[in-house]
């Protein structure tokens, strides 16, 4: 399960809380239209309106929910990439900040290089 994945953990941070605000969907009922004022094409577009109408209802009926779970999710996850995230920041400063436990440097002075100098001793 390996790879790289690319968060940006303020925005699913602000995903999570927009979608715990998501509110149920609106009353879509209306009458159909009934008189037409003469319009032939008037019952067709009476019935397309009203089936338009009802998918859009059962559609924000349902995407709601989903949306409320999605950002849980969201949230759950921002969490865990911030855990992850500190998790790793504190073991890469618990690894580099504590001296060696060796002297890592020469054990003997190396000899002036001609016309350079020492690279081991003091800049002038």
């Amino acid at each position: 399960m390996g790879g790289k994945v690319d968060v940006w953990i303020p925005a699913l941070e602000k995903f999570a809380t927009e979608a715990q605000r998501i509110l149920p969907a609106p009353a879509i009922d209306r009458e159909p239209i009934k008189e037409c004022g003469g319009m032939p094409e008037c019952a067709a577009l009476a019935g397309a309106d009203q089936f338009v109408t009802d998918a859009l209802k059962s559609f924000l009926e349902k995407a709601g929910p989903g949306v409320q779970l999605f950002g849980v999710m969201a949230g759950k996850s921002a969490s865990a990439y911030r855990a992850a995230g500190e998790a790793a920041q504190s073991a890469v400063l618990a690894a580099t900040s504590r001296p060696p436990q060796t002297e890592t440097g020469p054990a003997v002075v190396p000899p002036d290089i001609p016309y350079l100098g020492n690279p081991s001793g003091p800049l002038v």
